[in-house]
């Protein structure tokens, strides 16, 4: 099955194997790519990829829940890992629908026995919030310093 397709023509979906069960795949180039699914999980399926090649969807975990997960650069990543100890006492992340390129995330949870929407919008690491710091900084010392001459 396929679920979506970004604009390098990278499709992915999901895909039955031998064993009966079902597992992510990714679609490119002509070659077809098991994305795995979480430790212990029996299926996986794949439902979103944006231009980055990053790619979200849902599996199975030990206890046989279904946890959202990711997909980036070879790695799985449950999204619950993502919550304070604190949200994960009342809120499960069950499926990924959709990513778009800035990494914002949509899909589908459980929040205290209701079944609720989410968005997860990645927080940039303090190194960015640094650099661009610095980059105003300079920008006004260098408006003043024109304005300096100007006058």
């Amino acid at each position: 099955m396929a679920y979506d397709i970004n604009d390098r023509g990278d499709i992915v979906g999901q895909s039955a194997f031998d064993d009966s069960s079902f597992h992510a795949v990714r679609w490119s180039a002509g070659n077809v790519l098991d994305l795995g699914k979480l430790t212990g999980g029996r299926s996986s399926e794949a439902t979103a990829i944006n231009n980055l090649g990053v790619i979200v969807g849902d599996s199975g975990t030990a206890d046989g829940d279904q946890h959202a997960v990711l997909w980036k650069e070879g790695a799985i990543t449950d999204l619950n890992s993502f919550l304070s100890e604190a949200n994960r006492a009342h809120l499960i992340l069950k499926s990924a629908n959709d990513i778009n390129d800035q990494g914002w995330i949509v899909g589908t949870a459980v929040q205290d026995g209701r079944n609720v929407a989410y968005l997860l919008a990645p927080v940039p690491e303090p190194g960015t919030w640094a650099l661009l710091s610095a980059g105003i900084l300079i920008l006004v010392a260098r408006e003043r310093g024109l304005r300096r001459q100007l006058a």
